[in-house]
């Protein structure tokens, strides 16, 4: 990996990530890296045609004849905590799951799931994500991964965390959740993370389909509105955004009634959701915003229980919640609701360096063209995260978050999955190497994916 010194980008193709900006054709970046006691952090100079920009002596020039760049990519819902490697844990009962939590809290279970969440988060980076929301982890763990990027002692994606979710009794993912089952329960789990250092706000609004038991569960609404109202409101007053998973029409009705900031997941749309999403006054901006997460359900649908290691009612859940959940994508691009793009990473057979294909579903159910997809999980995951100061687009004084192409991913996303560099502040990754897990690559394997 390369780093502090100052790097031109030459002879290459550039999409900024800014639709009103045409490609750049044979262009040039300028990348000039400072040192702030020994942390790396890389700005992009000037970015145009090579003709028109002058070199400064002290940049290396770096030759990508030939080459396409595009921003650093944004995955805006995953958990760090697990890698879409299929496990049992699904099938387990719940005692069995109160035995793991107790392990986790041990020195061995926090050096376990630690460790794999640096995994998890390098993989990420080599795969070209250069920004990940985390939606709900464990003990914090997540914001202690986010604070070791941030000293520098590992390069890392720039994460933002939402440290422990929150649940009702008996709720989807209340193994990771503060159980809430009031508005001030609510009010005080979402004080216990400000003072814990999140930088956003997960809420479980409905039922949802990996810990389900019964059939129709997933989707289910669990948590009031009040308690929904409780937590916004609070969230809110520091300043935060609040993540709402929610999985049925009324579901989402209800969070979106209660104030939340981005609908995670989603459902088929009534008129009165539509003009919440778009004018939402609860919300801390105005308006809400869907960030779909298809690879979810459509993963869980292309494999059988035995390869899932799940039950046949949580394969049953997915099946009902995939075409509802593309619906809901569908008319939101209809009736130009503000859209994200995220995975659910953790998910069983959703990897955290498979992002590429949530942009090629997205592409394929909503009838967009590349370009705009890539923007959606640049630019505009950038704004919707409230970071467009400093990532989302190839722009003068914004970090250096890019990757680098060998053939152009606005004419095919699958040349996504195969990036030649990728940059994060101003580091440069090499041939980055993915490190494929190898249960799903045999599985894929032997079904031919």
């Amino acid at each position: 990996m390369k780093k502090s010194n100052n790097y031109a980008l030459a002879n290459c193709q550039i999409f900024t990530g800014d639709l009103t900006n045409g490609i750049i054709k044979n262009g040039v970046i300028l990348i000039n890296n400072r040192d702030n006691k020994g942390i790396n952090y890389g700005i992009f100079g000037n970015i145009g045609e090579i003709d028109k920009i002058k070199i400064p002596k002290d940049h290396e020039i770096i030759d990508l004849s030939g080459k396409y760049i595009i921003p650093g990519l944004i995955n805006a819902h995953a958990h760090l905590t697990g890698d879409g490697k299929p496990r049992n844990i699904t099938k387990k009962d719940d005692k069995s799951l109160k035995r793991l939590l107790w392990i986790a809290r041990r020195w061995i279970g926090r050096k376990i799931i630690k460790r794999m969440m640096r995994k998890n988060v390098k993989n990420a980076l080599n795969a070209g994500i250069t920004t990940i929301r985390s939606l709900g982890d464990p003990y914090y763990y997540d914001i202690e991964t986010r604070d070791a990027i941030g000293v520098g002692n590992f390069v890392g994606p720039r994460l933002l965390v939402a440290g422990r979710s929150l649940c009702i009794t008996g709720g989807h993912g209340w193994m990771m959740s503060y159980v809430i089952d009031s508005p001030w329960d609510a009010r005080k789990a979402v004080r216990k993370n400000v003072a814990a250092g999140v930088d956003v706000i997960k809420l479980i609004a409905t039922g949802g389909v990996m810990d389900s038991k019964k059939i129709g569960e997933a989707g289910r609404p669990q948590m009031t509105i009040e308690e929904i109202s409780a937590a916004c409101d609070e969230a809110h007053r520091a300043g935060l955004k609040v993540a709402a998973h929610a999985e049925s029409t009324q579901g989402v009705k209800e969070a979106l009634k209660g104030g939340v900031d981005t609908i995670e997941h989603g459902a088929e749309l009534d008129r009165e959701s539509i003009k919440l999403f778009k004018n939402n006054p609860n919300s801390l901006k105005g308006y809400s915003v869907l960030i779909p997460t298809l690879s979810a359900p459509l993963a869980i649908c292309a494999w059988g229980e035995q390869e899932l290691q799940m039950t046949s009612v949580q394969r049953e859940n997915a099946f009902l919640l995939k075409d509802e959940m593309i619906s809901g994508f569908k008319q939101a691009l209809n009736e130009n609701i503000k859209i994200g793009v995220g995975t659910d990473a953790t998910v069983t057979f959703v990897t955290h360096y498979d992002f590429w294909k949530e942009l090629l579903y997205m592409s394929e159910h909503g009838k967009i063209d590349p370009k705009f997809v890539i923007y959606l999980a640049t630019k505009c995951n950038s704004e919707i995260l409230d970071i467009e100061t400093q990532t989302g687009t190839i722009e003068n004084g914004k970090s250096a978050d890019f990757i680098v192409f060998e053939e152009n991913p606005l004419k095919d996303l699958n040349v996504l999955a195969f990036p030649f560099m990728v940059g994060i502040r101003g580091n440069l990754i090499e041939r980055p190497k993915i490190k494929k897990i190898k249960k799903i690559e045999k599985l894929k394997k032997i079904k031919q994916f």
